[in-house]
């Protein structure tokens, strides 16, 4: 028997070739950098993998350091149980020392070993050592005869010596998802044997035929057996396939007829294992066809495909459309033994492993001969045909009760197998997951009402409501015992001795379960316990009782293990023997006293509050029902039976065993007597008419006859359906006697004990956690169609799911302004973009859509405050299936909620765009597409995507490409409140979204908010002190409006300004509790590290739930935050753009309602700028970045200015530093590139994380780097996948990226450029001191930067003169909030402003923007002063986003002009920069325009006009064009101008001729 396999490590378990070079030159400090060009080899890991699974222990043998070879099995989680590296011997290969010392070290002998390695050194080794020697099938040892080369052997030698223990008593089951079946998972250590059923191999294939037609009972009933082609077949012929053997054996044990020959391909395929999934699914697509001349099937027969391993699902989905083509009323099935799972987190205790372990156990160990005869096999399926049932386990609720729950004997069916009911399916599981959305979560207001519940009733908070009965529990099967003697102590005790000796405790009884699995108990999977049971064990005081009788002895030692075991997971166990039981002497008394005993500890610990079950039913709750009776009056009680009867008729309904609009009675006998069922049905068909009405397929509904009984009718017909109902029983064997009858059960399990940081110390340190059933019901996501115009019934039905579903306590529930399109855009799986305002619901958009979907979604978020925010309005309305992934959970949580996503435990969850940058998240996304699938990506707040943002982050921008790889099937939804030109371009252009799906209001007013300007003449916190002492008598003194808060925005955490001192200094003076948030932690608070995120944490849950009115933050409170009775936000100096200004304010005034008689107060107190003339240079278009820096040195120290603009240009690295860490990753990549991907970090270069991320964005941009992973974010560690461009493609690479946001940019063009950097540039290259790919870096570089400084000081102008001009008087309240929301208007004028913008339109129609046409009078005339302003607003956004644009220049300066401030930064000098582009381009339409913009005369003062006149005056020189202009404009100036040679020489002229008499 095999003990102990010893392993080679390099080139037998790791295929590290690439590494050698390395290791020749001992470089074994840096070579832990390239691990990532190792690959390991998965036949050999799955070796490991099984061998351990078996009780075989693995060693590793190495002539390689100690520090490399575990660095490398970390690096792949391998775990094995020994390592012997080179410091660990002083004989190294071919040396047999490591292999004794492996030997002596397991207490083996050398034929109870057996060495896997690939070399000759190897071979040595093992023969030196007397150990039996296996080479891998690529390795180079010699002189290996062909039954020791290849790990196949090895594979099946394993199985043949894996001993499984006698009390190993379970066997692997079918698993069933739909009408998809499989033996098991595609997994390591079950691999090599699927390899050898592909390879044909006699023994395995009738391992698994064996264990197929094991299964065959379970399978549905099936006419046709077919199974999938090989990539190179066109046609099945008759042979002697692996398939076909399988295919044959099925077809008899099932009693169908085996006829591959139906299927048919018209050309060869590519082998699977080389093509992508995407590649898969492409060249497989319209691949078959079937042959029904061939055979003569029924109408409406029921097919099963047969394949070995289910990956993609591309080549069975197409079997599946070829047939239900051909037989449109058919059924599809289809089996493969494995399905792929793409899941990282896959350790021996997943559930997968486990199942894959007792798996491996059956193959070696059939239970049946399938070479038996036909009819042995048939028969063998008829006797065990009540297989077919299946038990089903729920964890759902619409009261706060047990909420965990059980169906037995339902039939295994289901209509995903009917190529007709595709999108009845989808639905079904659209509806299963809406009721399972929390538990508890809130029933509709129909059935909230029929059961006497107030609309504004909180059901969440009720009293929690115990489910127990008093009947009598039987377990006549289950319990065993002596079937020859008829004597069973383990039956005895539950019937007789416990109610016997338990006293008050007799209710622990009904709690109590037979036959439970070590890992049910535990939730912790341990290989010698696998399958192993309890006699009786009680959930609710993790007690284990045993009745030990002769077996005891011949299993005491593992017995003792599992004891043990059990006690460091907090369960007590107690033994009784048989004849303690037979006795009842002292000894059994004295442990009966240790289980009361025990209870009452439990007891004690859960009336004191130190234990809490998370569902919050106590043992006195359980007892006080048990005595007292439960009041079926109760609406918790008929909620709760409401609930499981609408999942149980979706059941039925998914099973075939109802038909919609098909009259079936349901006989139910309902064992509590509860008044459910009518309201229920009623209910679920409200739900079920509106889904369907929406989707946009036939209404019907259920149909069925409720009888209801109080107990089973004897004689039961099998066309009616029987349902034995109850909530508070819980289940015992009758189901397995009545199997005609489906059960509906309470569950026992409820909780376990998990201990985080240690084996259990004392009941107090446990966590309780909930068992959870649930996984979303997925299948594709469904495309509606849709009328959602106001009125229509679809609108109407989408309105009764967003009343139900998340506004579940007001009336007259309707959408906002915007919302339905973006909802019906996404809905139709449409990538959508939505410009809603802030406090308009965005959220909504989002998470109606993807309720809306039978598939998993995401969404990322920029700040964590908004996930937390997020996630507990959705909680507080029920919906707990969400969660979110924070820098703030540890390290084992944050797993948890990652593989718990992958797994489809939430309909989304929260996450930083930092967490695409992670391998293991990938992997889950990766497994979502292909296990489950994907509804939506969602983006929310998008305009952090984008480089030209406000809130731009590096992470974010390589979001698409991830997502696009790694989900490809999502629907992106993009949302955002604040978007300018370029970022609402790059969205559009990262997610392929056209204009056509970009949603918005027609009205972006918030009419619920007024805004104030105050000129605080620097004496700002006076100011702010004063404001808030107004707004607090105004808000907060009298009842009317009750308790309101406030938030004060500063744009710094510390000093003077910052949010932290400031709540200081207000909390002093005005005596009132202030709290302060910031992103990072203040300099002089105290508190760092997780103390601090904590603080963050209860400072926004304190703030929503009203327990202080005044908080002050940083613009990381300033998105998304929900807080309805916010009544005044504070910019306390003025924000850096528009955008922040309105999102920040629009935390304001959220709840409508309460702001609509008096509106809340938005305020900004500013400090102004004196020095007018630094501020015109500041605000030049042509200032440079260094140049920039030193004018904000020399702005007033007070202004805001001076604050915003310092912090804006110190974040700024010189473009050299930038230019230089670039070229040094660049030349790094060159080194390296035969791999094509390294490992770098942040110290390797001398800098930070976010600097390297960012010059690997920049390389990103050029091409050069393809994608890159964040392995470790504290030390800066990036793994990157790149490849070095020739100098041609870098030019090309660098023309398409500037090309988007500047159509004109040409590289060449920077050679003849007059911008005096470009100049140097070029100087370098002639000269040699860069070369061209540094040339091109260095262009980037210096456009992005002027882009870049460009924008935000574009937009600090904006705000900055908007709101000089309010705290001036010369702007109301309402035009600066015109103003303010026409900036982010998106409309017909706007979309004008783009295309005119962004192509190459005549200039002369350029003036067409000032008219409108009259419709009805047919007529042009200028537009009114309310689209002037609209006009300027949205020129404002345009601005900030194109520095220099001759449309947008020429229009600005009309503006200008029409407002005479001509003078302005964006007055005279865009238009004369306009000018000068049109004249050296083509002068004629230079004058053309000259000519149209006269025609605006109107809009132009008389100083206006002479401005206008004196600019064309300077651009054309020429008196002629300046007498068109007099005629047209009869300004002064041109006056003067053309009058002045005439006035000078009739001043000459009358001086000449002065004093002559004539």
């Amino acid at each position: 028997m095999i003990k102990v396999i010893v392993l080679d490590l390099d080139d037998t378990l790791i295929d590290t070739s690439s590494l050698e070079p390395f290791r020749s030159a001992g470089r074994w400090r840096d070579i832990h950098r390239y691990f990532n060009g190792c690959a390991v080899y998965q036949g050999v890991v799955g070796l490991v993998t099984t061998a351990r699974s078996v009780g075989i222990k693995v060693a590793i043998f190495s002539n390689a350091p100690s520090n490399y070879v575990q660095g490398l099995l970390k690096h792949f989680s391998i775990t094995v149980d020994y390592v012997v590296a080179y410091h660990d011997v002083t004989q190294h290969k071919p040396s047999p020392e490591g292999v004794t010392r492996i030997l002596e070290y397991f207490g083996v002998s050398a034929d109870e070993s057996i060495y896997l390695g690939d070399s000759n050194l190897d071979r040595d080794a093992a023969s030196n050592a007397g150990v039996e020697f296996f080479t891998v099938d690529w390795g180079s040892a010699s002189e290996i005869d062909s039954s020791h080369k290849g790990i196949s052997g090895l594979s099946e030698l394993i199985g043949k010596n894996s001993m499984r223990s006698s009390a190993r008593t379970g066997r692997s089951e079918l698993i069933q998802s739909g009408n998809k079946l499989h033996l098991g998972f595609y997994l390591d250590g079950i691999k090599q044997e699927v390899w050898s059923f592909k390879d044909n191999k006699n023994t395995s294939v009738r391992r698994w035929v064996n264990k197929t037609v094991e299964l065959a009972p379970s399978f549905p009933a099936i006419d046709i057996v077919v199974r999938a082609l090989g990539h190179a077949e066109l046609r099945a012929e008759d042979g002697d396939k692996a398939l076909d053997t399988l295919g044959k054996s099925l077809a008899v044990a099932l009693e169908a007829t085996y006829q591959p020959k139906i299927l048919e391909k018209d050309h060869v395929l590519d082998k699977s294992t080389n093509c992508s999934a995407a590649q898969r699914l492409q060249q497989v697509r319209g691949a078959y066809k079937a042959d029904i001349d061939s055979i003569e099937v029924k109408s409406n027969p029921t097919f099963l495909i047969v394949d070995d391993v289910l990956t993609s699902g591309a080549t069975t989905d197409e079997i599946t459309r070829c047939l239900s083509q051909a037989f449109p009323n058919s059924s599809i099935y289809i089996f493969t033994l494995v399905k792929t799972l793409y899941r990282l987190e896959l350790g021996t205790d997943s559930q997968e492993q486990q199942h894959n372990n007792q798996l491996f156990s059956d193959l070696y160990n059939p239970s049946i001969d399938s070479l038996a005869d036909e009819s042995q096999l048939s028969g063998y399926v008829r006797s065990k045909s009540s297989s077919r049932l299946v038990s089903k386990k729920f964890s759902a609720n619409y009261a706060r009760t047990n909420h965990n729950f059980i169906f037995h004997n339902l039939l295994q069916y289901s209509i995903s197998s009917e190529a007709a009911s595709g999108q009845l399916f989808a639905a079904i599981q659209v509806l299963k997951n809406m009721l399972q959305r929390g538990k508890p979560t809130i029933a509709s207001r129909k059935l909230r009402k029929a059961f006497g519940i107030e609309l504004d009733q909180n059901v969440l908070n009720t009293p929690a409501q115990a489910l127990v009965s008093d009947k009598p529990v039987f377990w006549n099967r289950l319990i065993r015992g002596n079937k020859h003697s008829g004597y069973y102590p383990a039956k005895r005790f539950f019937d007789e001795l416990i109610p016997k000796y338990f006293g008050k405790y007799i209710f622990v009884k009904q709690l109590m379960l037979p036959e439970v699995q070590i890992y049910d108990m535990t939730q912790v999977y341990v290989e010698q316990f696998q399958n192993r049971q309890v006699d009786f064990y009680i959930p609710q005081v993790g007690l284990i009782i045993e009745i030990d009788g002769q077996q005891h002895q011949n299993s005491q030692q593992l017995d003792e293990m599992r004891d043990l075991f059990t006690e460091t997971q907090g369960l007590k166990t107690v033994r009784f023997t048989v004849q303690e039981l037979a006795s009842e002497n002292q000894s059994f008394i004295s442990k009966i006293n240790s289980i009361i005993s025990h209870i009452q500890i439990v007891d004690g610990l859960e009336r004191d509050g130190v234990l809490t079950p998370p569902n919050g039913i106590s043992l006195l709750n359980y007892q006080e029902v048990y005595e007292n009776g439960a009041d079926v009056t109760d609406p918790r009680l008929r909620l709760t039976s409401a609930l499981r009867f609408q999942l149980l008729l979706l059941e039925l309904l998914e099973r075939g065993q109802i038909r919609l609009g098909e009259l079936k009675k349901l006989f139910i006998v309902n064992r509590d007597g509860t008044d459910f069922a009518e309201a229920a049905l009623d209910d679920l068909n409200d739900l079920l008419s509106n889904l369907l009405r929406l989707i946009g397929i036939e209404e019907r509904r259920i149909e069925v006859a409720l009888i209801e009984s109080d107990e089973l009718p004897s004689e039961r017909s099998g066309e009616n359906i029987f349902i034995d109902f109850s909530i508070l029983e819980r289940y015992d064997d009758s189901f397995q006697v009545n199997k005609d009858v489906i059960y509906s059960r309470t569950d026992y399990f409820d909780f376990y004990r998990y201990f985080e940081d240690s084996d259990a110390v004392s009941i107090e340190t446990s966590q309780l956690i909930d068992y959870d059933f649930f996984e979303l019901s997925c299948s594709d996501p469904i495309a509606y169609k849709l009328d959602l115009s106001p009125g229509s019934e679809q609108r109407e039905s989408l309105r009764y799911f967003l009343s139900n579903l998340f506004l579940p306590y007001l009336e007259d529930v309707d959408f906002r302004e915007g919302q339905v399109g973006i909802i019906g855009s996404a809905l139709s799986k449409n990538g959508t973009i939505g410009l809603l305002p802030t406090g308009s619901g965005k959220s909504i958009c989002y998470q109606l859509s993807a309720v809306l979907q039978p598939a998993v979604s995401f969404v990322v978020c920029p700040i964590k405050s908004l996930m937390y925010d997020q996630k507990a309005d959705l909680d507080s309305i029920g919906f707990t299936r969400s969660n979110f992934i924070t820098s703030d959970l540890k390290a084992g949580e944050k797993a948890k909620v990652q593989r718990d996503f992958g797994r489809g435990k939430y309909f989304f969850v929260f996450i930083s765009p930092e967490r695409f940058q992670t391998h293991a998240f990938r992997k889950e996304m990766l497994a979502i597409g292909l296990d489950l699938s994907f509804a939506y990506a969602v983006i929310d707040e998008a305009h952090c995507l984008s480089e030209w943002g406000h809130d731009f982050r590096t992470s974010y921008l390589n979001l698409a490409n991830t997502i696009g790889r790694f989900a490809p099937s999502a629907i992106y939804i993009g949302l955002t409140a604040t978007a300018s030109v370029n970022v609402l371009k790059d969205i559009q252009t990262e997610f392929d979204i056209p204009d056509d799906f970009v949603r918005t209001p027609m009205d972006f007013t918030r009419e619920e908010l007024s805004f104030h300007v105050i000129d605080d003449k620097g004496r700002k916190v006076d100011a702010a002190v004063e404001l808030v002492s107004e707004m607090e008598r105004k808000w907060n003194s009298d009842g009317e409006y009750g308790n309101k808060a406030g938030i004060i925005f500063t744009a710094t955490v510390n000093g003077s300004k910052g949010c932290h001192s400031l709540a200081g200094r207000i909390s002093t003076l005005l005596n009132m509790d202030v709290r302060y948030f910031s992103g990072s932690a203040p300099k002089m608070g105290g508190l760092q590290g997780e103390a601090f995120d904590r603080y963050k944490r209860q400072v926004q849950d304190d703030f929503k739930e009203n327990k202080y009115r005044l908080l002050t933050a940083t613009k990381a409170f300033g998105m998304g935050v929900n807080k309805g009775n916010i009544a005044y936000t504070v910019h306390f100096g003025i924000p850096g753009s528009m955008e922040a200004l309105y999102q920040e304010a629009g935390r304001a005034g959220r709840d409508k309602k309460l702001f609509k008689e008096v509106p809340a107060d938005c305020y900004v107190l500013l400090t102004k700028e004196p020095n007018s003339a630094i501020l015109d240079k500041i605000w030049d278009a042509s200032t440079n970045v260094k140049d920039l820096k030193e004018y904000v040195k020399l702005l007033s120290r007070d202004s805001d200015l001076n604050t915003n603009l310092f912090l804006m240009t110190n974040s700024l690295d010189t473009i050299n530093d930038e230019f230089k860490l670039m070229a040094n990753v660049y030349e790094f990549f060159k080194y390296n590139q035969e791999h094509n991907t390294v490992t770098i970090t942040a110290r390797q270069f001398g800098t930070e994380k976010f600097k390297l991320e960012k010059a690997i964005y920049r390389l990103s941009q050029l091409g050069i780097v393809s994608d890159w992973v964040i392995e470790d974010f504290f030390n800066g560690t990036l793994y990157v996948e790149f490849q070095c461009l020739s100098e041609e493609g870098l030019e090309n690479k660098i023309e398409h990226t500037v090309r988007k946001y500047d159509p004109e940019f040409k590289l060449a063009d920077v050679f003849s450029s007059d911008n005096q950097y470009y100049k140097i540039l070029c100087d370098k290259l002639r000269k040699g001191s860069i070369d061209k790919s540094q040339f091109i870096f260095l262009v980037l570089l210096l456009w992005s930067y002027d882009h870049f400084v460009y924008n935000r000081r574009q937009s600090q102008k904006n705000v900055y003169e908007h709101c000089s001009l309010f705290a001036e008087g010369r702007m109301d309240g309402k035009e600066f909030k015109e103003k303010l929301e026409g900036y982010f208007r998106h409309d017909k004028s706007s979309q004008l402003l783009l295309n005119m913008a962004e192509n190459s339109v005549s200039a002369k129609i350029w003036p067409s923007v000032f008219f409108e046409t009259d419709e009805e009078e047919r007529t042009e005339h200028l537009v009114g002063s309310e689209k002037m302003t609209l006009l300027r607003g949205q020129l404002s956004r345009f601005l900030e986003s194109y520095k220099d644009n001759a449309f947008l220049n020429y229009l600005s300066g009309v503006l200008r002009l029409a407002s005479d401030e001509f003078d302005d930064a964006d007055g005279e000098r865009r238009m004369a920069a306009s000018f000068d582009r049109l004249i050296s381009d083509n002068r004629d339409e230079a004058l053309e325009l000259v000519r149209k913009t006269m025609q605006l005369k109107p809009m132009f003062s008389e100083n206006a006009r002479s401005r206008f006149a004196r600019l064309v005056h300077e651009k054309f020189e020429d008196l002629d064009v300046l007498g068109e202009v007099n005629e047209e404009l009869g300004d002064p100036f041109s006056y003067h101008t053309l009058l002045a040679p005439l006035a000078i020489r009739l001043e000459k002229l009358t001086s000449l001729y002065k004093g002559i008499n004539w």
